[in-house]
């Protein structure tokens, strides 16, 4: 009965501390639909990767930054610098991102097709 109520109480704390820190994080991001419109819905890419058209849920996340935030060392420099774009995407990259990057790398090497990754890793 020990173990029971601490898994229940862990789960529960766990689940608690997940949902309140998914919240702070993402407090100030503002999530709008993409319009069917779009050009990236009527691009030959988008028609070859999804020929019977089926039904897309797409939406963009945007999360403003003052510039007073941004530190001085990555607007320095001219034009097309990218030190600004460098930072953001070490950020991207160091997350969960790094995960389908680190997939995709061994993938290949275990003989596993790309339809075939999810079922590999998740079993």
């Amino acid at each position: 009965m020990g173990v029971l109520r601490t898994t229940l109480a862990v789960t529960g704390w766990g689940s608690l501390a997940f949902a309140g820190g998914l919240l702070a994080w993402t407090r100030h991001s503002k999530i709008r639909p993409v319009a069917p419109s779009d050009y990236i819905f009527h691009s030959t890419l988008f028609a070859r990767y999804n020929p019977n058209r089926a039904p897309v849920t797409q939406d963009l996340c945007f999360r403003r930054v003052e510039l007073g935030k941004v530190r001085a060392e990555l607007l320095e420099g001219g034009e097309g610098d990218g030190r600004l774009v460098e930072a953001f995407c070490r950020g991207v990259w160091s997350g969960v991102g790094r995960l389908s990057f680190l997939l995709s790398t061994i993938a290949p090497s275990k003989g596993v097709g790309s339809d075939e990754l999810a079922d590999e890793f998740l079993t």
